[in-house]
């Protein structure tokens, strides 16, 4: 076959399999090649800017495109290594085909198929997981008959072997696929394969659910959508399933492989585990090697992070700069093993308390005397042993990559001596005298290996001896016989130098082959120096049993006649001797070197699983004591409770404190979540903070849960098990969706999912909509999750929430602003404290004035926004009284508020027919008798909080005489109350009977409806 039509084959077969974005690699001779024809094959284009290559034609003279002069381009094999890595950057998936077999008409085989989660060198960042993913859809029925939408996940990470899988277990199709972008966002693959045996014919919403749900899949993810593609049916046997794992785990003892993985009742996760195994087995046969058994993560263990939580909090990001996430910041940990761990504790918050307290009792121990810093000095040269062990698997791992293994144990045994020094024990740390054995068992294994010679070279640059003397003796002999004739050279070259400057040169090419030079006239002068002459063959007489006479020389080159190559007798036959023994030497020290990475990986796995873990934990918990100095953090608080509940003092956003540092962080007091306080509605200027201080609940609440400590000076809580979070601004998940569409496919997960171990944090909810109906469906929203005792916060400039029935009564709900103060020195001033009540219902425009707007533009918007608002051109209303045509409904005397009511001081009830109390001998609707109130202290005064004394003369006029903060309605007159009311007696009757049983009381007919009402 043309190797054009070979090569266009390959292309077609695997672009089918894998997606437009795969790449044939194609050896030939010393290049690797890429080709195309107008119609067939890859983008030239796009390639040659992706790889900076020129592309060509194969005949430059012919301007016609075919397949006898087709595009191509390529690179020397040298430089695979760099091109793999920009195409795998680039989310291709490479073919590599290589010639087996020598010209001049070699064999060519598919050797490896590298993507970008199989490539075992490629990482995103430093200490993050390189995650290949397999999503199974398929349908169920719930006991209506309706179908939904099942989703099975499985994920590993190929350079550590570690394997997860998780189902989701709603019978709502939106709310699977929701959990399951969850579980993609949180553990950030590198590549996912999707798949489904729903048939498309019939069930074209399911299909449609499923493609808007691949849309929403970040894009630097490499997608392989198989979604429309029909899946082998032995996927959905049991015994190819079988046959499958049982290659994979062959150690099972008496339990059948899929009891061994605790899989016999997850059918779906069965199907999409083997498809995950088969996907990573075609790309390279020995990739399973030393898989791990599968975790199931289970939902009840973690808190659930829900509408991209993570991201929306600033826990993780996409950005790597220190301070754009949690985890950037505070993910100090010294080993990429514990950079890790530490991200997987963040992303998977728990729910039990007895670990979270474990993991704060071992952040304690190393903050102890900053027990932290004297451990982080030996996990700074402590290896990844994780990927290096993964290798071993392999067979790839390199001499040096085994040498820093071995200095890493040593510094796991001194991390146990100082440990065991400082009585560590709870958990982890209570096997000492067993790993101590292990680890002096493997350091002496060491002693084995030249540990000089491993520093110093890869596998293909092999030259010397990698073992001591006397492990294997062939090797030894093997060595002596290159020293004898490596010798020869060295012997020859220091005879001819006789003592002086190095005039005679030894020299070796790129594949170690010798040569000796010199400079012309420098030959010359030598041969016309008697004394020297002799001298020489003396030197060559007595080392390498020969004369001057055995020696000749030719030019280097016909165009160089300047430089000299020297040559000696057998010089030739001892070069090709030397280069065979060489070669024969190599291979036999790699057969040796392979032999001990079986030996290694066949005799310390149960090591190597137990120290990974070991310098994991030990790594973040000596992190999180570290951060809990260096950003003062403080331990939290647990109290078991049903529900749950956060009491903060003096919280911060860790992320903004260490950004903004030109002005101390405001920190504040936050309660939310107790019997009185389920909800908080926050107010406040925009800029002044409220995302902030929104999100600084979140942060802290997760931090806590993943067993670190917390930005406050204390932190009580009771934890929870999910968070909602719906904050603008974040990336567009939702692709294809209107702003206001996204926001209530959140909604409507919170509204279905949010229990009282539910926090939900919301900034600016139904922002995509106007006015009236953000409106209702905020009130709404309030409503119903204060009645189901959801923990919530929700950031909002909408102040007419609070005049909506269902809000108002709310007694679980509670107001706040961030305060912010007006001088005229510097303007507004952002105070930044949280204070009770909505704060200044206009603002936007006092903003605008502070940002040095124009004037007239200003007194324009403040006279619509009077128009607007309802706000009176009038400096008092003119709208009266029903009582007194002279008082006008103006504001509330008490709190400044609009006026809602008319209050009598005195009460009407104790006027006679005509209208006049006598004890004050006034007429009831005397303006002296009246105030102007709003709804809300009218209900203070009839509950006996405020008392009206009536209106006194001043040196500063007339003034309003108030007193506040009386006792509250008697708790015995309330339950009277009650009580009479139980017996069927009406309102006046109740009225009399506590007249005339309590005279000193002030009791009124309206206070008694407060009550019963109540």
């Amino acid at each position: 076959m043309v190797i054009i039509d070979s090569y266009l084959e390959y292309h077609n077969k695997y672009t089918n399999i894998y997606g437009s974005k795969t790449i044939i690699l194609m050896q030939v001779g010393s290049f690797f090649e890429i080709y195309s024809t107008l119609d067939e094959g890859p983008n030239m284009k796009e390639l040659s800017d992706l790889l900076d290559i020129q592309y060509t034609k194969k005949d430059k003279s012919i301007n016609e495109v075919n397949k006898s002069n087709h595009y191509l381009m390529g690179f020397p094999t040298y430089t695979l290594q760099k091109f793999i890595d920009i195409l795998i950057n680039s989310q291709y998936t490479i073919v590599l085909i290589e010639q087996t077999t020598p010209p001049p008409k070699p064999k060519r085989e598919i050797t490896q198929i590298i993507s970008p989660s199989t490539y075992s060198e490629f990482q995103k960042t430093p200490g993050q997981n390189n995650y290949l993913m397999t999503i199974y859809f398929s349908y169920g029925q719930d006991k209506y008959k309706e179908s939904f939408i099942n989703v099975s996940i499985s994920w590993v990470d190929i350079s550590t072997n570690e394997c997860f899988i998780t189902e989701t277990d709603d019978f709502d199709s939106q709310i699977n696929l929701e959990d399951t972008l969850k579980t993609i966002l949180n553990n950030n693959p590198n590549e996912i394969v999707l798949f489904t045996d729903i048939q498309i014919k019939g069930n074209e919403k399911h299909m449609n659910d499923i493609s808007n749900f691949i849309t929403q899949i970040p894009s630097n993810i490499c997608i392989h959508d198989q979604t429309k593609k029909v899946i082998d049916d032995n996927f959905f046997k049991l015994t190819y399933q079988v046959t499958i794992l049982k290659k994979v785990y062959q150690n099972t003892g008496l339990l059948s492989v899929i009891e061994y993985l605790d899989l016999e009742m997850r059918q779906n996760l069965i199907v999409c585990f083997v498809y995950l195994l088969q996907f990573a087995y075609e790309h390279n046969e020995n990739i399973l090697n030393g898989m791990k058994k599968p975790v199931f993560m289970e939902n009840d263990k973690y808190m659930a992070l829900i509408n991209n939580a993570l991201s929306n909090l600033n826990i993780i990001s996409q950005n790597t700069s220190k301070t754009s996430s949690v985890i950037n910041l505070l993910n100090n940990c010294k080993t990429n093993i514990g950079k890790r761990y530490f991200r997987k504790c963040m992303i998977n918050p728990l729910t039990n308390i007895q670990m979270i307290e474990e993991r704060y009792n071992q952040c304690d121990f190393f903050i102890k005397n900053k027990f932290y810093e004297r451990v982080r000095k030996f996990l700074t040269n402590i290896t990844d042993f994780e990927r290096l062990y993964k290798r071993i698997l392999l067979k790839t791992l390199q001499p040096p990559e085994l040498m820093s293994i071995y200095s890493s144990f040593q510094n796991v045994k001194n991390l146990y001596i100082i440990l065991k020094e400082q009585n560590a024990d709870f958990g982890i740390y209570g096997w000492y005298d067993e790993r101590n054995k292990q680890l002096e068992n493997i350091l002496n294994y060491f002693e084995r290996f030249d540990l000089n010679e491993l520093e110093k070279v890869n596998l293909n640059q092999i030259i010397r001896n990698l073992f001591k003397t006397g492990v294997y003796e062939d090797l030894d002999l093997k060595q002596n016989e290159i020293y004898i004739l490596e010798n020869i050279f060295e012997n020859v070259v220091d005879s001819l130098n006789n003592g002086l400057d190095k005039e005679f040169k030894l020299e070796k090419n790129k594949d170690n082959v010798k040569s000796i030079s010199v400079t012309t006239n420098r030959y010359q002068n030598m041969l016309k120096d008697k004394m020297r002459v002799d001298n020489i063959n003396e030197l060559l007489q007595r080392k390498c049993n020969m004369t001057l006479d055995d020696i000749t020389s030719k030019p280097v080159s016909a165009s160089n006649k300047s430089m000299l190559k020297i040559l000696f007798k057998g010089m030739n036959e001892n070069q090709i001797k030397l280069t065979e023994i060489q070669s024969d030497f190599r291979n036999k020290i790699l057969d040796a070197y392979m032999n001990e990475l079986t030996y290694i990986s066949n005799n310390y796995y149960e090591l190597f699983t137990s120290v990974i873990e070991f310098v994991g934990k030990i790594d973040i918990f000596s992190n999180n004591a570290m951060n809990s100095v260096e950003f003062c953090l403080k331990r939290p608080e647990i109290v078991k409770k049903d529900y749950g509940f956060i009491e903060a003092k003096k919280i911060r956003h860790i992320l903004i404190e260490n950004i903004q540092t030109d002005t101390s962080y405001i920190a504040n007091d936050i309660q939310i979540g107790l019997e009185n306080n389920k909800g908080i509605l926050l107010y406040g200027y925009n800029g002044v903070g409220k995302s902030s201080i929104l999100k600084s609940v979140g942060i802290s609440l997760i931090l806590a849960q993943s067993g670190s400590y917390v930005p406050c000076n204390s932190f009580v809580y009771s934890p929870y098990n999910k968070i909602f979070s719906r904050i603008p601004g974040s990336d567009n998940l939702f692709k294809g969706q209107s702003l206001f569409q996204a926001e209530i496919s959140e909604l409507r997960t919170i509204l279905k999912r949010a229990d009282e171990k539910s926090l939900v944090i919301s900034d600016e909810l139904c922002s995509g909509t106007e006015n009236l109906s953000a409106l209702s469906l905020i009130s709404s929203s309030i409503d119903f999750l204060s009645k189901n005792n959801v923990s919530f916060m929700m950031a909002t400039h909408l102040h007419e929430l609070t005049d909506i029935d269902c809000v108002k009564n709310a007694k679980n709900v509670n107001v706040y602003h961030l305060e912010v103060s007006y001088s005229e020195k510097y303007g507004l001033v952002y105070n930044r404290i949280l204070k009770e009540g909505q704060g200044s219902k206009q603002y936007g425009l006092e903003v605008c004035k502070s940002l040095d707007l124009p004037d007239d533009f200003l007194y324009l918007a403040n006279q619509i926004r009077q128009e607007l608002s309802g706000i009176n051109k009038n400096i008092v209303s003119t709208k009266n009284s029903q009582y007194n045509n002279s008082v006008y409904f103006d504001v509330c005397s008490i709190c400044n508020k609009k006026t809602e009511e008319i209050h009598h001081i005195i009460e009407q009830s104790k006027s006679n027919e005509k209208g006049i109390i006598e004890e004050a001998n006034i007429h009831k609707n005397r303006k002296s008798n009246l105030i102007n109130v709003c709804s809300i202290c009218h209900d203070e005064i009839h509950n006996n909080k405020i008392k009206i004394n009536g209106y006194i003369q001043t040196s500063n006029g007339i003034k309003l005489d108030i007193e506040k903060n009386m006792n509250d309605i008697n708790n015995e007159l309330e339950s009277k109350i009650k009580i009479l009311r139980n017996k069927g007696n009406t309102m006046s009757k109740i009225f009399d009977i506590m007249k005339s049983e309590h005279e000193k009381e002030k009791i009124t007919m309206y206070k008694i409806k407060k009550i019963l009402k109540k």
